[in-house]
C-alpha cells in the first residue's frame, strides 16, 4: 500500500457517514500527501451527500476501506453487476489505486477545500479542467502499463525512463498550473480587500 493512501482513521468514515444522514455536508480536517496539491495538510474539506449515480469523473470522493477512510479522485467508473464501481487515484500518486471502490463504500463527495486562515478561498476542488487533466494522466499511465507486456524487455528497459520522465513532468505541469491559478485568485482576493 503506498504511503498516505489512508488519510483518516477507520472511525472517520463512519462518523462522517452518520453525520451526513442528518446534515447536507460535513466539514473535516484533511491530512496526508496523496492529493497534493489539490488538498494539502491542514485544509478543511467539505464532504457533501452524493448518491453514487451523481458521482462523475474527476470528482474527489471520500470512501471507506477496511483500514480507514480515503479521499481520492475518481478517474474511472465501471459497471459491475447491478451497480457501479469507482476507479480512484491520488493526484500525487503515480498509478491508479489497486482496488475498485463499490458504490456501497462511498461516503460522500468533496465539494470545497480551504485553509482555516483563508475561509473564502476555494482552491479549485470543483475545477473540471484541472480534474480532467488528472483523469487523462491516470488513464494514460494505466494504458502504458497495459501495453508494457507487449514490448520486448530490452526496449522496455530503455522506454521506462522516457515514460517515467514524461509522466513526472506532466504531473508537475498540472501541479504548477493548479497552484498558479490558486495564487492568482488568492492575490486578487487580497488586493480587493476580502481579507
Amino acid at each position: 500500500m503506498p504511503p498516505d493512501t489512508i488519510d483518516y482513521p477507520a472511525v472517520y468514515a463512519d462518523m462522517v457517514a452518520q453525520s451526513l444522514q442528518a446534515m447536507r455536508a460535513v466539514r473535516v480536517a484533511f491530512s496526508g500527501k496523496s492529493m497534493t496539491p489539490a488538498l494539502r495538510e491542514g485544509m478543511q474539506i467539505l464532504v457533501e451527500k452524493a448518491p453514487p449515480e451523481k458521482i462523475k469523473l474527476a470528482d474527489i470522493i471520500m470512501y471507506r476501506k477496511a483500514t480507514g477512510a480515503v479521499v481520492h479522485r475518481v478517474v474511472g467508473i465501471r459497471r459491475r453487476g447491478n451497480g457501479r464501481v469507482f476507479v480512484t487515484k491520488g493526484d500525487n500518486h503515480a498509478y491508479i489505486d489497486s482496488d475498485y471502490i463499490p458504490e456501497g463504500d462511498l461516503v460522500g463527495r468533496v465539494s470545497a477545500a480551504y485553509f482555516e486562515r483563508e475561509p473564502d478561498i476555494d482552491v479549485l476542488v470543483r475545477s473540471r479542467a484541472v480534474g480532467a487533466s488528472y483523469v487523462v494522466l491516470a488513464n494514460l499511465a494505466s494504458g502504458v502499463m497495459c501495453l508494457r507486456k507487449f514490448i520486448p524487455a530490452p526496449i522496455r528497459n530503455v522506454l521506462k525512463y522516457f515514460a517515467g520522465a514524461f509522466f513526472f513532468l506532466f504531473k508537475k505541469f498540472i501541479h504548477a498550473v493548479y497552484m498558479g491559478i490558486y495564487h492568482v485568485r488568492l492575490l486578487g482576493r487580497r488586493r480587493s480587500g476580502a481579507f
